[in-house]
């Protein structure tokens, strides 16, 4: 819908909310394979940064299903103080 009404052009989508959840017949293998994924972040740094990193993912993996594909992209964008997969 988004793309249809931009037309092609960028639009830039709120992370504040205001943007409607639509669950698909994919949330629920998409919300395992997040969980998957989360299990390779290592976090690193001081003990400070360690703990955000570890509450971003007990934030994550406690959200509904519909959102968890959302919480996955975030988690992509911010890798400041995460290591690959192990």
């Amino acid at each position: 819908m988004i793309a249809k009404l931009s037309e092609g052009s960028y639009v830039g989508i709120s992370q504040s909310g205001n943007v409607a959840v639509i669950s698909t017949p994919m949330d629920k293998e998409l919300s395992r394979l997040n969980e998957r994924i989360g299990t390779t972040l290592i976090p690193y740094g001081d003990s400070k940064l360690q703990a955000e990193v570890h509450a971003k993912y007990a934030m994550a993996a406690s959200a509904p299903v519909s959102r968890n594909g959302r919480s996955t992209q975030l988690q992509q964008q911010d890798r400041e103080g995460c290591a690959g997969p192990r």
